[in-house]
């Protein structure tokens, strides 16, 4: 037969575990090899194989090593959102709801719930974390009884950082680390660990190096929460929007971005090194009960970019005393609600400024009333554009 004739003969076809298979024969197997190219082999295995970072860990590999590690998928803890293991960062707008959402995450992996807003979970331990330098123990555990309905769990910690120093907090932090293996520790918030200049990207990026190497070390997952400046207030999410430096997005193997929009949640993964830039588009909306503090997946997913402040042509001005009417309080929902009704689209944005300008008061999640010692006559919204029909 003629080398040429291909006629006769017939390509073999291989299963995934027969090509795997292959694989390991062919990175184990020294045949063909001279003897002084296996000993290199043997001898560039061996120096990597003995570098060792200051907790005695191996650090240096060959490929074919790392391809004869069992691992064919990226280990999430919350799969796509959440690696197992790193550095991550929840980020939002004040009074979005950030902490409350953490709080949930960590109660249901605490308690063994298999998803969290539809996503699976998977722990490899049901102990958790939550370091606050915010609220004390009162306030956290006020929104503990309203999330979980009394029911109480020793797999879940609550560390108060409180007038601690950033490196005197973090030390308390690797004695637990130490001490117990945790699936999750979430620090809130960013702005009390990092005290220096939060423009300086060698600065953040630095102190946020460390929570890495943390992280790492204890093979555990961090996440931080932080904010966005006011100017990006009601802007669509995105990865460069964390309050001060870029270095946050360059850092965190995952940034999530948490916003309301009209009534409505939206989580969007604006930084995740194992999704496609496809499902990186797309919003999950969630919906918030009041009653329980807690967030659930509505099933829908929307376009990121849309999620951007409706633009009009037009300003209106908004009559906040006729708005409340006899009204002491109103909730979020409500206010966007009338606002709508007034043709002011925009409502979130409304909200925003009249809370930077001391008109409103957030005195409760979500929960709003006016602070007439300092009300005029009516207020402009500014910048605040709404639509015209």
């Amino acid at each position: 037969m003629s080398i040429f004739d291909t006629t006769s003969v017939k390509p073999k076809s291989f299963s995934p575990d027969e090509t795997i298979a292959s694989l390991n024969d062919a990175f184990s197997n020294d045949q063909g090899r001279t003897e002084s190219e296996q000993e290199k082999v043997k001898t560039f295995g061996e120096v990597l194989s003995n570098i060792r970072n200051d907790q005695d860990e191996q650090i240096g590999f060959t490929f074919r090593d790392l391809c004869a590690r069992p691992a064919t998928t990226i280990p999430c803890l919350v799969d796509p959102l959440l690696p197992a293991c790193g550095l991550a960062e929840i980020i939002g707008e004040e009074d979005s709801g950030k902490s409350l959402l953490m709080l949930q995450l960590l109660g249901a992996i605490a308690h063994g719930e298999n998803s969290f807003l539809g996503l699976p979970i998977n722990a490899s331990t049901r102990k958790v974390l939550y370091v606050s330098t915010e609220d004390n123990p009162d306030a956290i555990a006020v929104r503990l009884k309203m999330q979980t309905r009394m029911i109480a769990t020793e797999n879940a910690g609550l560390l108060y950082g409180g007038e601690m120093e950033p490196d005197e907090l973090k030390d308390k932090i690797e004695e637990l680390l130490f001490s117990i293996q945790f699936a999750l520790v979430v620090i809130d918030c960013f702005g009390d660990i990092f005290t220096q200049e939060g423009n300086d990207a060698g600065k953040v990026r630095q102190e946020l190096r460390r929570w890495q190497g943390l992280a790492s070390k204890y093979n555990t997952l961090i996440i931080i929460i932080h904010h966005i400046p006011k100017a990006k207030h009601g802007q669509a999410p995105d990865k460069t929007h964390a309050l001060g430096s870029g270095s946050h997005s360059h850092k965190v193997r995952s940034q999530l971005t948490f916003c309301i929009r009209n009534d409505r949640h939206y989580l969007v993964a604006t930084k995740n090194n194992y999704m496609s830039r496809k499902e990186k588009e797309m919003a999950w909306e969630l919906e918030f009960d009041e009653n329980r503090l807690t967030f659930s997946a509505t099933g829908k997913r929307v376009p990121k970019s849309g999620l951007g402040s409706t633009k009009g042509t037009s300003r209106k001005e908004i009559d906040w005393e006729a708005l409340f009417g006899s009204d002491i309080e109103l909730q979020r929902k409500t206010i966007n609600a009338r606002l709508k009704e007034n043709g002011i689209q925009s409502g979130d944005e409304a909200i925003g400024k009249a809370v930077e300008s001391g008109l409103l008061i957030n005195f409760k999640y979500g929960c709003y009333k006016l602070q007439l010692s300092n009300f005029p006559d009516s207020m402009e919204a500014g910048n605040l554009e709404s639509s015209e029909e």
